[in-house]
């Protein structure tokens, strides 16, 4: 008997102390950095090298431009249109990353070529449009020096753009809306750099 509540009374101190310990866990925050408010997709963006060619030379110039419209449509549903700048109210749009995609991310990247921003900015993740109230669009428009031999091939892609900021429960300031863009270059782009 004595044996019976002893284990008993074990049974309800771990069952208090368990208890006790769940409140001293902290609060998921339900807003995390990683969900956006509204994801759009671009319609018109566009991407484009000038001069074109098929060969450059080391020190040759080129110019890099990324146009992003800012009328685009929701991930969720297409046929409703989404003004980014006029939702998120953001001048800049951080480009979150171009994967898989090495021959551009050479091409507009230091050291492998000099590298002077026209219109954008640079951003800790590397580069962010800006948004033009001329031709409501948002814009990075790169001057590429090339400095070194290389062969490069350019086809279509997709990258993600990041817009505006809020704190979420735990402080952070998180990104708020997401943009996907696809580019479509057809016919790809070669051109060699001797």
């Amino acid at each position: 008997m004595i044996k019976n509540s002893l284990k008993s009374f074990c049974y309800l101190v771990s069952f208090v102390f368990v208890l006790g310990c769940m409140s001293c866990i902290p609060v998921l925050d339900p807003e995390p950095c990683d969900t956006p408010i509204n994801t759009s997709v671009g319609v018109n963006d566009t991407f484009s090298i000038v001069p074109l060619n098929a060969v450059y030379n080391v020190g040759d110039k080129i110019t890099v431009s990324f146009i992003v419209d800012n009328l685009a449509k929701l991930q969720s549903d297409s046929s409703k249109d989404f003004n980014i700048f006029e939702e998120s109210g953001e001048n800049r749009a951080v480009i979150r990353g171009v994967q898989n995609y090495e021959d551009l991310a050479h091409l507009i990247s230091s050291p492998i070529n000099t590298i002077k921003i026209n219109y954008g900015e640079e951003h800790n993740f590397g580069y962010a449009l800006k948004y033009h109230p001329d031709l409501n669009k948002y814009v990075l428009e790169l001057e590429v020096t090339f400095l070194t031999e290389r062969v490069y091939t350019l086809e279509d892609f997709d990258f993600t753009l990041l817009l505006g900021n809020r704190p979420n429960n735990s402080g952070d300031n998180c990104r708020y809306y997401e943009h996907v863009s696809s580019i479509e270059i057809n016919p790809s782009i070669s051109f060699e750099v001797l």
